[in-house]
């Protein structure tokens, strides 16, 4: 499920009184186990170079930062295939672990419910979201815990500095427009296994990749891998359908007039590019 800020058929009562611009929710079970919860990552990532961008001697510096902030953090800004990544476990805002039935209804705000991925979640007093984000920053912590296929899980993610309507970074001093960069390439909302030890490596769990309508529509061609799969997940019942889809309600996977959404791609399309998956 998608809200945007500032976009038709805004969930107005959701982002009432926050400073949030967008939202997204996604539930469902893990058709095989993953080992250690650090291999699973979330983030930007991007299939052709940046352009426009500032001199080395600006941005270094400031990924030098935010590396001695976030020592999980990983990025390559200036390859040919650029990226943005964090673990997965530490960048949800809200998670529930539960046993199939027992899930939330992902059309409703639910509590932190993390008991489940076992350790010390499971021993004691609850652990909140904000001590589970600062747990996960360690990859020996993410060693600890695995995903279980088991169980059903749901991801909530939100934040305030992406600007949908707009395709623009808000920051405290500016607002940039990140078109200018991205040569018309979508921004992804993903999962992925990020471990070059693990056999499957580079495999996404779930990848929605966002277009703004001012990127040029003949350029689009060039994302032919561009979509949302969901190969290695098992989408939960309480996934919204598409009867909704700009109904004007409140609730709804929908998407708005000023994003557009390529079809997904098949399973047999380019398997060395990692675009299809068979874990989610």
């Amino acid at each position: 499920m998608l809200r945007f800020r500032g976009c038709p058929n805004e969930p107005t009562s959701y982002f009432e009184g926050r400073k949030r611009r967008q939202q997204w929710v996604v539930q469902g079970q893990f058709k095989h186990a993953i080992s250690a919860a650090h291999q699973v990552v979330t983030g930007y990532e991007f299939k052709r170079k940046a352009v426009n961008l500032p001199t080395k001697y600006i941005i270094k510096p400031i990924l030098t930062l935010i590396r001695t902030l976030a020592p999980t953090f990983r990025a390559e800004i200036f390859g040919g295939k650029p990226y943005f990544l964090n673990p997965f476990l530490q960048t949800v805002q809200n998670l529930d672990v539960s046993r199939p039935g027992s899930e939330p209804d992902i059309t409703k705000e639910f509590e932190e419910n993390n008991k489940l991925l076992g350790g010390v979640f499971a021993n004691g007093e609850p652990v909140d979201r904000i001590k589970r984000k600062s747990y996960f920053a360690s990859d020996e912590n993410g060693q600890q815990h695995t995903f279980d296929p088991e169980l059903m899980y749901t991801f909530d993610f939100y934040e305030d500095r992406f600007d949908p309507a707009l395709f623009q970074l808000v920051l405290p001093f500016a607002s940039i427009d990140i078109t200018t960069y991205l040569d018309s390439q979508p921004l992804t909302l993903m999962g992925k296994i990020c471990d070059p030890n693990h056999p499957y490596h580079g495999h996404y769990l779930f990848n929605f990749e966002l277009f703004h309508e001012s990127q040029h529509p003949e350029n689009e061609s060039k994302d032919v891998a561009a979509g949302a799969y969901s190969s290695w997940w098992s989408l939960g019942s309480s996934t919204e359908s598409s009867e909704n889809k700009g109904n004007g309600t409140d609730e709804g996977s929908w998407w708005p007039s000023a994003l557009s959404y390529s079809n997904p791609v098949s399973n047999s399309q380019e398997a060395g590019e990692s675009s299809n998956s068979s874990w989610w």
